[in-house]
């Protein structure tokens, strides 16, 4: 992934492309995040709670740097809009203005959002 100024590329924490890959695809084995990037990429996308749901998988689950799920989105998301996606991201990665002090728990969340695994 290229990030868009060349100053930063050196702060790009490196990731395990294959983890990456495998939830950009919406194969990590978690069916709601599964079921959710994989709306993503068919429709462009997703619910706001989803959206939740698979940046805390991203950032927590996978340890990959909140930059690669951002430039993902921007790249998929349809309604993407640089400034709220760049908010987002930043407060699920723990480092932006308002940092979620939560994590949304992909199996919890399927309990409660999707319990009969339809999604």
């Amino acid at each position: 992934l290229a990030v868009t100024r060349r100053r930063w590329d050196s702060f790009m924490v490196a990731c395990d492309d294959k983890n990456l890959r495998a939830w950009q695809r919406g194969e990590t084995g978690y069916p709601l995040v599964d079921a959710a990037m994989r709306e993503l990429w068919s429709t462009g996308y997703i619910p706001n709670y989803m959206r939740h749901v698979v940046a805390g998988f991203l950032i927590e689950f996978l340890s990959i740097d909140w930059r690669h799920g951002e430039l993902w989105f921007h790249d998929t998301l349809v309604d993407a809009d640089v400034a709220i996606q760049a908010f987002m991201w930043q407060n699920g990665g723990h480092s932006g203005m308002d940092q979620w002090n939560f994590v949304m728990h992909p199996v919890f969340a399927a309990k409660s959002a999707d319990p009969e695994g339809e999604y």
